[in-house]
């Protein structure tokens, strides 16, 4: 039971901190714009400096590949009325251990909106369950491991993806056809959320990283080989790769090593972290005009750079890429295949399409909202889901054993 008495209390401090920490983020936002300036005026010196850096791998923070000024930006392009766009998103119902089995649910849903000439929309949802054993206990690093939240995500993740290749292949006769994912298109935590370190030039053969960095592979290259430009949308993003250019700047060490970082090393301010906290949504949305895009940056994630017996799983082409879009009161940072800038007219219909797709979502792409409406799973739906296992385990006379921590959820104790 919830005392609300005791959180309005705690809400209290909270807002105090909060009033605090907002005047500090005012001086590092007004840090943040001048050094944003500073460092645009000094661009190829800085880009002398950031190589040194992206060769010898010293600094802690990700730092993307930029081909342009920082402050370069583009308008929005004339959108295209006759056009289709896929989008699939997914939710799942995870492994409980209190439940009558460990299995898991991964639910999608498919959205195919077509506009114009001929306009229709294709709305579904399809349920995938994983019961068998080496579902439930892959093999990770030569031992097989209970399949947890994380790995979960993974699948899901990989599946929609899957999915939105499928449906893109089977749609090549409709013109002017895009995928559209929600989240990112780089699997970030892949080295921190499955158990074994990640090594990018050494993935086992039994290795599930490698299994799911092949998958991701895969698909990618499926969609490149047609031609289908396809992006990820990220709302409210707290990404900082492109503030991460600006922390560079303001390190006043001959050399950059944040290894061995003086001022770190000694206690002392570090000039670097004169702008923590502030994100590239938050910085670019001070930049950026309605509709308005930032040049597309490389991002150079580690999983990106795998390799299987030194040959790339993301040969340049696979690689990604991201730039920033202004839409209505916040800045989305959308992902997108490194190839598509090789194919002006394809970014530019991405950039139209993607904004065109918020106006109509009130914000945020109609199509992904829908298919997330199809996707998600409720409470009720998952009480229900596994009362449909123990009803059927019941009936073809298997044992069912219930946690005391569930049964006594379900029974009131008097």
């Amino acid at each position: 039971m919830l005392d609300f008495t005791q959180v309005v209390k705690e809400l209290d401090k909270t807002i105090f901190e909060n009033k605090k920490l907002y005047s500090v983020m005012k001086d590092r936002f007004k840090i943040a714009l001048e050094n944003f300036s500073e460092l645009d005026s000094n661009w190829e010196e800085f880009q002398r400096r950031l190589k040194e850096d992206l060769n010898e791998r010293n600094s802690f923070w990700h730092i993307p590949i930029s081909k342009l000024k920082i402050s370069e930006k583009f308008p929005l392009p004339n959108s295209i009325e006759n056009y289709t766009v896929v989008a699939v998103d997914g939710s799942q119902i995870y492994p409980d251990s209190h439940e009558v089995t460990p299995c898991y649910l991964i639910n999608l849903g498919i959205i195919c909106l077509t506009y114009g000439e001929n306009s229709n929309a294709e709305m579904n949802s399809e349920a995938l369950l994983f019961a068998k054993e080496d579902e439930i206990f892959p093999r990770i690093n030569g031992r097989k491991v209970q399949v947890n939240s994380a790995l979960v995500d993974f699948n899901r993740d990989i599946l929609e993806r899957e999915k939105l290749s499928e449906i893109c292949l089977s749609k090549l006769e409709n013109t002017n056809l895009f995928g559209l994912i929600d989240g990112t298109l780089i699997p970030w935590v892949l080295g921190t959320e499955i158990p074994g370190r990640f090594t990018p030039d050494d993935l086992k053969e039994d290795n599930l990283k490698r299994d799911i960095l092949e998958r991701y592979s895969k698909v990618y290259a499926e969609l490149y080989e047609a031609k289908i430009p396809f992006a990820s949308y990220i709302s409210s993003s707290r990404s900082n790769e492109v503030t991460n250019f600006l922390r560079l700047n303001l390190c006043d060490q001959n050399q950059i090593d944040c290894k061995n970082c003086k001022p770190r090393l000694e206690k002392k301010e570090i000039t670097c972290e004169k702008i923590n906290g502030i994100s590239d949504s938050e910085l670019l949305g001070e930049i950026l005009e309605e509709g308005e895009r930032t040049q597309v940056f490389l991002s150079t994630s580690e999983a990106l750079n795998a390799k299987i017996e030194g040959e790339e799983l993301f040969p340049f082409h696979l690689k990604i890429g991201f730039f920033y879009l202004k839409v209505q009161n916040e800045v989305a940072r959308i992902e997108i295949p490194i190839w598509l800038t090789d194919f002006p007219e394809k970014l530019d219909f991405i950039h139209s399409q993607i904004y065109l797709q918020s106006q109509k979502g009130l914000g945020f792409p109609i199509s992904i909202a829908e298919a997330h409406n199809f996707a998600v799973v409720s409470n009720r739906e998952r009480e229900t889901f596994y009362r449909l296992f123990e009803n059927s385990f019941t009936k073809e006379k298997f044992s069912v054993k219930l946690s005391n921590k569930q049964l006594n959820k379900r029974i009131k104790v008097t």
